[in-house]
């Protein structure tokens, strides 16, 4: 992906919910569910796009408060520490599986847009 300006940067990750796939993005309180580990992700990354899209309408009609306060919804602390655990069995032990996936994305910020 070409960036141009800032960088917004989320943190997300998929774990397995019973018979469901469950993806979380931590930095903007996100969560998609779905039957597959793919189709989890999908969901979620329509979602991140389709929030950051309503982040740079706000950032247009000059609602900048909002818009920041937007970039800026945690999930609750148990989905980060979820997370964080996710994140740290990978760095020790890649390659082992339903540990969850972790990932990061990478996005144009939308308060560049102004």
């Amino acid at each position: 992906m070409s960036q141009h300006g800032p960088v917004f940067k989320v943190r997300c990750f998929i774990h397995r919910e019973e018979e469901l796939f469950v993806a979380h993005c931590i930095d903007l309180s996100l969560a998609a569910q779905a039957d597959s580990m793919k189709e989890a992700r999908e969901k979620l990354d329509v979602m991140i796009k389709d929030h950051l899209q309503y982040v740079v309408e706000l950032v247009r009609e000059g609602d900048m408060l909002t818009a920041k306060q937007m970039l800026q919804r945690k999930s609750p602390l148990s989905v980060r520490l979820t997370y964080a655990r996710f994140y740290l069995m990978h760095k020790v032990r890649s390659g082992v599986k339903n540990m969850g996936n972790t990932w990061r994305e990478s996005f144009q910020s939308p308060l560049a847009t102004q």
